[in-house]
């Protein structure tokens, strides 16, 4: 594993700090769905439902 880091420049100077981030290992990990809220909801619901009625 190779050693990154990220910086960056404020009134108070520069900021250092390692791009190695534990939550990084999970990028990707959700999947992303719609923009469509309502209907993700509405999903959501119908699966749950499905679930709880066996």
């Amino acid at each position: 594993m190779e050693d990154v880091i990220e910086w960056s420049i404020d009134e108070q100077g520069i900021h250092i700090e390692s791009a190695n981030k534990p939550f990084l290992k999970y990028k990707g990990f959700l999947n992303k769905g719609s923009t469509d809220i309502k209907s993700d909801i509405k999903k959501a619901w119908e699966e749950r439902a499905k679930r709880y009625s066996k």
